[in-house]
């Protein structure tokens, strides 16, 4: 058999080989990953999972993983294992097979766009369904524990109350962080050097979200369940100049809201600990970005 895949006026040709080859080689590949994510981004149960990410970066890692598993990439696989790349996403933010089964949809209605063979496409598909039980809720202790991860049974619960020695209860707890949030942002939001980059943000939703966070990392009640600090800012970081001097001025506003409120030194040296301990996410080097000369 030959499959002839086209894009843009360009025919890929290849001979009866490996599933890669037949499907057209490398051009076919990245083809059919820039038509796939089209998909994706357009199904609103899927995009809200892609916030924030650079899209870029993750078509070429999703080509990379396609070509090895259709048999024309190593001959292993150099990247994370399936389930520890999505295991976050289906305990923290609701990924299950409805999310699993759309995508192989997608990717399916993607290769028969494109013009692929209809016995190629069900091999496809046989690959597809193979990696369902790694998207099955019901059977995450069992992927966890072949991973290497943590059982969600045997996950950490978070308190009901915060710990009376947390730096949350010292600081005066709820009221003081929401106080705390409420001064800072005004801080931000007149700082020219930072106020750009929360154009367009429904600063109410913002600020709910930096309570939650805050309570969290000073070891307050409940459980963070927001982006971690790379997901939420990498893209800002590789796309908008983010950087150490942004850091260091939104830690310098809190530090400075903290004195306002007239928190004793020691807990803002602590508090600060915490802050400092998250600099390096905001290096430009930590993600191969070569700083402005």
């Amino acid at each position: 058999n030959t499959c002839i895949i086209c894009k843009q006026g360009t025919t890929i040709m290849a001979t009866d080989k490996s599933l890669f080859q037949r499907l057209g080689g490398s051009a076919a590949v990245n083809a059919a990953v820039d038509v796939f994510y089209g998909k994706v981004m357009a199904d609103h149960h899927l995009a809200p999972f892609f916030e924030g990410v650079d899209m870029k970066r993750q078509k070429n890692k999703q080509a990379m993983f396609l070509t090895y598993v259709f048999g024309g990439g190593p001959a292993k696989w150099d990247g994370p294992a399936m389930f520890a790349t999505h295991a976050h996403l289906i305990r923290e933010r609701g990924l299950k097979l409805l999310h699993f089964n759309r995508v192989c949809q997608h990717l399916l209605d993607t290769l028969l766009e494109l013009g692929v063979a209809e016995a190629d496409v069900e091999e496809v598909g046989r690959i597809a369904l193979s990696l369902e039980p790694m998207f099955d809720p019901a059977q995450y202790d069992k992927n966890a524990e072949a991973a290497g991860l943590p059982k969600l049974a045997a996950a950490k619960q978070p308190p009901a109350h915060a710990a009376p020695d947390s730096l949350y209860t010292r600081i005066g707890g709820a009221p003081a962080v929401q106080a705390a949030v409420e001064i800072f942002y005004k801080k931000v939001m007149a700082d020219g050097l930072l106020s750009p980059y929360f154009s367009g943000v429904d600063m109410g939703r913002q600020r709910a979200k930096q309570v939650a966070f805050i309570s969290f990392a000073f070891g307050g009640p409940g459980k963070y369940t927001g982006r971690d600090m790379v997901a939420a800012h990498e893209h800002l970081i590789r796309n908008a100049g983010l950087g150490l001097p942004h850091f260091d001025a939104v830690a310098g506003h809190l530090v400075a809201t903290l004195h306002e409120l007239s928190v004793p030194q020691p807990l803002i040296d602590e508090a600060t600990a915490i802050v400092m301990s998250t600099r390096d996410v905001f290096d430009p080097a930590r993600y191969g970005i070569k700083a402005a000369a």
